[in-house]
């Protein structure tokens, strides 16, 4: 399976997981929300302390947040590729646990607020009222030579395009995995 296919098998396995989810939650629920968009406070750690929750529903009079936890997931042979002369190597891929580890000594924070504006979509200015997902990433966390992200139902595009991101800056190795320890 070529990089390609192996992201987008990723992505649409997760999303149609994702979008029965959705579905049962509100069957159960008929007044919660899929793919909420909150402002944490400044002890969090994701990216702009922005966070974007599976489902909330009330219980209680409360707001209750629930998560999905996928139960299937690609598994594959490690595969080696390189993109404009940078290494990538694919240990695991599930979409809602990416983990992106670089050599960069320092991230470019321009491209990646951008990249976030883009998918993670702050002001939901893509918003499309009627569409099954909302097509934004659920979080981002960065920390020294790595990059954790839950893609949630953002297509395959937010993979590659964060990719570029590292790859413009100079990465020379990116290693694709997931946040299991080894």
């Amino acid at each position: 399976m070529d990089p390609e296919e192996l992201v987008a098998r990723a992505r649409d396995l997760y999303v149609e997981q994702f979008v029965a989810f959705a579905a049962g939650q509100k069957r159960a629920a008929p007044t919660g929300v899929a793919e909420v968009k909150l402002k944490l406070g400044p002890a969090s750690v994701v990216y702009q302390h922005f966070y974007c929750v599976d489902f909330v529903r009330q219980q209680d009079g409360k707001p209750k947040i629930i998560e999905l936890q996928p139960e299937r997931a690609l598994t594959f042979a490690p595969i080696v590729s390189t993109a404009a002369e940078t290494e990538l190597r694919f240990d695991a891929l599930r979409w809602n646990d990416v983990v992106l580890r670089h050599d960069l000594s320092r991230l470019p924070g321009d491209a990646i607020a951008a990249w976030f504006q883009r998918w993670f979509d702050p002001d939901d200015e893509r918003h499309v009222a009627d569409a099954e997902t909302g097509n934004v990433i659920h979080s981002l966390v960065l920390a020294a030579g790595r990059a954790n992200i839950d893609f949630g139902t953002a297509e395959a595009e937010a993979f590659w395009n964060l990719l570029e991101v590292l790859i413009s800056a100079g990465a020379a190795r990116i290693r694709i995995g997931d946040s299991t320890p080894a």
